[in-house]
């Protein structure tokens, strides 16, 4: 298991490892926030902790795609006709 180093990382980390996809949604959102309230206050945008946060919002993405292409999930959502409007 990896350790965090940020504690905005742990919710994260946790939904990397979940194989519930509603668990999962729920940590994703929980990373999402935590992330969001971390950059409220002030950061350098050069700094290690602002690319591990860039590193996380991407790894978030995959982990976001992953459970739409899941096809296993018994509750599939309707694709958001929103999308490249």
């Amino acid at each position: 298991m990896t350790l965090p180093i940020y504690p905005w990382q742990e919710p994260y980390l946790a939904a990397a490892q979940e194989t519930d996809d509603a668990k999962r949604s729920c940590h994703l959102l929980e990373a999402l926030a935590a992330i969001e309230q971390r950059l409220l206050s002030p950061i350098d945008v050069n700094s290690l902790e602002y690319k591990a946060i860039q590193n996380t919002r991407r790894g978030i993405d995959v982990l976001r795609q992953g459970q739409r292409g899941n096809t296993s999930s018994v509750a599939k959502r309707p694709p958001d006709r929103s999308e490249g409007r």
